[in-house]
C-alpha cells in the first residue's frame, strides 16, 4: 500500500515568481526535487525580459540542478521535443516503481480528467497503466 499525490499549484500574480525557491523542497512547499528541465520557446522575449535569469536565481537559490530548453517552437515537432532530453528521462530516478502506476492514473484522472473526457481516444485505466509500463525504466 502506498499513498501518491501529484497536487499542482499555481503562483499567480506581481512578483511571484520571487516566491519559486520558497515552494521547492520545503515541508509544506508545492514542489519537491532536485532536478528540472526548464523548457521556454526559442524566441526572445524570456531572456530579453530577464524572466528566465529570476527563474535560475529562484533555482539556485532552492538548490535544484536544471537545463535550459530553449527550442520550442509553436507547434513542435518529435524530433524537437527528443532533443530536448525527454528520451533520457526515467521513472525510477524520482522514485517512481510500477506497483504505483494504477494510483497514478487514478491521480491523474483526478487532476486532469476533463482533459480525459475530452479526448477523442479515449483511454481505459489500463491502457494508461499499459503506457506506464512500456515506459518504464
Amino acid at each position: 500500500m502506498f499513498t501518491f499525490s501529484m497536487p499542482t499549484t499555481t503562483l499567480f500574480g506581481a512578483g511571484k515568481l520571487n516566491e519559486l525557491h520558497s515552494q521547492i523542497n520545503i515541508p509544506m512547499g508545492a514542489v519537491h526535487g532536485k532536478k528540472a528541465l526548464v523548457v521556454i520557446s526559442n524566441g526572445k522575449s524570456t531572456r530579453a525580459n530577464g524572466y528566465l535569469d529570476r527563474l535560475e536565481g529562484e533555482l539556485k537559490q532552492a538548490g535544484v540542478e536544471y537545463v535550459v530548453f530553449d527550442q520550442v517552437s509553436a507547434n513542435p515537432t518529435k524530433p524537437i521535443v527528443e532533443e530536448g532530453g525527454v528520451a533520457e528521462l526515467k521513472m525510477s530516478d524520482y522514485g517512481i516503481e510500477p506497483d504505483e502506476f494504477p494510483k497514478m492514473v487514478q491521480n491523474a484522472r483526478d487532476t486532469l480528467g476533463p482533459n480525459f473526457q475530452n479526448d477523442p481516444c479515449q483511454l481505459s485505466d489500463e491502457d494508461c497503466v499499459s503506457i506506464y509500463q512500456k515506459s518504464y525504466r
